[in-house]
């Protein structure tokens, strides 16, 4: 702590204060003086607990007014994160500013309370007598003394009250500048601000006040509320500075080789992300920017999109999951992050087989019907688990198509005969119900594929079954080269 122009401030003020205060103490006596310590405490308590809500309905309107401006479009564009944060954000300074006024306000109205009910009391009762220094008894004297000392104690609350709003945004913004200068922004262009920034937030008398009950009351009044949820301040600041930034930077630009560790890392962070309203709405952001660079075939700050070993077969799954991605929100992103490096995990676990083009075992480990053991349910997310199983499904019959179309033990008229086979079978389902039709088509599926050398399991029977069954059977006539053209389709979208 040091010893500034600040502190001679404010001692001064707190001294003027205290004094005044002690003065009025003295005057009105001992019990006079615990009752205006009184009003003036649960005033303050008041003004703490309606500040918030004062400021709601206030800053709603602001930012409904903000929008109408061109630069507010400009700033969403260019930081879309700001349309989420702009309401708490508006709502926590207001907050600050109505503060003090209420307060006095309430302060006000309450010894206006007080003078009519002593105006009415003193009608129905007896004059008490008046004294002076001179002729007053001696208790008189040590009610009056022990009203200075309880004046004193009034004036100190009244002077860190009022010192409170100032030193409390101080200190904040000393923490923002940290903050910032903590993740690598440039901040040589207010080097002299942040120093002299630096310099009074350590005020050796500012600290004390905010030590001594300033911090408690900036942080009670600076909050806001944001999707039913209380955002504070003071949570938000302390949350920021024990987050790894550059852990969850390295755990993204490691998507494709996770293992049990990292991700153990990862849920962490996650953990410290789903508590702060901020780093939730900027991770939302991030996820989005880094979706879109992905799917637009660029960077994401230098980092590429994830590669799991073999592209041609990956990529369409992961195409659709960007694109999810790149809707992620607020209320979204937390889920959507844990499914998504659910199955990134899953798929680095099936590397080696993807990057040997074992198409076979692929398919194998992604028919074998327990995909929900890999994922967790999100209730508030865009990337549904059950989207990511239907794609994985999808994966799966690309695989298969794959290993029989161009693997070396099969020859091209075996991949012909065995279109034959199926285009034979669906068109001999047409007229069935619907439950024999599945029963049958099943049936006839793992035969062919059996009959050229793959063995199915009856969840990647039931899957290329009712692949066939949506994608071909509406057309009037089904052949081997139309069966052919809808795999082509598949492993080539």
């Amino acid at each position: 702590m040091t010893v500034t122009l600040l502190s001679v401030i404010v001692v001064g003020l707190i001294a003027i204060v205290v004094a005044i205060q002690a003065h009025k103490g003295y005057k009105r006596g001992l019990v006079e003086a615990l009752i205006h310590l009184a009003l003036f405490v649960l005033c303050l308590l008041g003004s703490i607990a309606l500040s918030p809500l004062i400021a709601r309905p206030i800053a709603q309107s602001v930012v409904e007014m903000l929008r109408q401006i061109v630069l507010y479009e400009v700033i969403v564009s260019w930081l879309p994160v700001f349309s989420v944060i702009a309401e708490p954000v508006v709502q926590m300074l207001i907050s600050l500013v109505v503060f003090l006024p209420l307060t006095f306000v309430l302060l006000l109205l309450s010894k206006l309370v007080l003078a009519v009910f002593r105006r009415r009391r003193r009608r129905r009762s007896l004059s008490m007598p008046e004294y002076t220094d001179e002729n007053a008894p001696e208790y008189f004297k040590d009610t009056h003394k022990a009203g200075a000392w309880v004046g004193a104690v009034s004036g100190l609350l009244l002077s860190i009250v009022l010192l409170t709003p100032f030193l409390g945004t101080l200190s904040t913004a000393d923490r923002v500048f940290d903050f910032c200068e903590h993740y690598g922004l440039d901040m040589q262009a207010v080097e002299k601000e942040k120093r002299m920034l630096k310099l009074y937030s350590e005020d050796c008398a500012g600290t004390v006040v905010r030590f001594c009950g300033g911090d408690l009351i900036f942080d009670a009044v600076v909050r806001a509320d944001f999707n039913g949820e209380t955002v504070s301040l003071k949570k938000e600041l302390d949350i920021i500075e024990n987050f790894e930034l550059g852990e969850l930077q390295k755990i993204l630009s490691r998507m494709n080789s996770l293992d049990e560790e990292t991700m153990e890392t990862f849920r962490e962070q996650l953990a410290v992300i789903e508590d702060s309203f901020l780093l939730r709405a900027m991770t939302a952001q991030t996820l989005s920017w880094a979706s879109g660079d992905w799917l637009n075939g660029q960077l994401f700050f230098g980092v590429p999109k994830p590669n799991f070993g073999d592209e041609q077969l990956v990529d369409p799954m992961m195409e659709e999951i960007l694109a999810v991605c790149q809707n992620t929100t607020y209320d979204t992103v937390v889920d959507d992050l844990q499914v998504l490096m659910d199955l990134a995990q899953f798929l680095c676990e099936m590397r080696d087989l993807l990057v040997a083009g074992d198409y076979l075992s692929v398919m194998q480990e992604l028919s074998d019907g327990e995909l929900d053991r890999y994922f967790r349910h999100g209730s508030h997310a865009n990337l549904k688990v059950e989207m990511i199983e239907e794609e994985l499904k999808e994966l799966a019959v690309r695989a298969l198509i794959m290993e029989v179309k161009n693997a070396a033990k099969y020859s091209g008229e075996t991949y012909q005969v065995l279109l034959g086979d199926l285009a034979t079978s669906l068109n001999s389902v047409r007229t069935l119900d619907e439950k024999a039709m599945t029963a049958t088509l099943n049936a006839h599926v793992k035969k062919h594929f059996k009959k050229v050398g793959v063995t199915l399991s009856s969840n990647m029977t039931g899957t290329l079954a009712e692949e066939l069954t949506n994608s071909l059977l509406q057309q009037e006539t089904i052949d081997a080269s139309s069966v052919g053209a809808h795999f082509d389709r598949l492993i080539n979208p």
